[in-house]
């Protein structure tokens, strides 16, 4: 009686365990992602800012006679 009690015991931790680790890899992943999602954000804004300079840079070289 006593062994199957320490089994469901130990069972229940075991699900409570696996519960908090699926909770904890889903806030790793959702912070990750977002990360992901910033720094991917940040670099489209940095190609866009460096194609808009380069474009004036351009025009700029073609309006000055050398």
């Amino acid at each position: 009686m006593e062994k199957e009690e320490k089994r469901a015991d130990q069972e229940n931790d075991t699900e409570e365990q696996s519960t908090e680790a699926k909770s904890l890899l889903k806030k790793k992943l959702q912070y990750y992602s977002s990360e992901i999602q910033r720094d991917v954000g940040n670099l489209v804004k940095w190609l866009m800012i460096a194609d808009v300079l380069s474009a004036s840079g351009d025009g700029i070289n073609y309006c000055i006679p050398v």
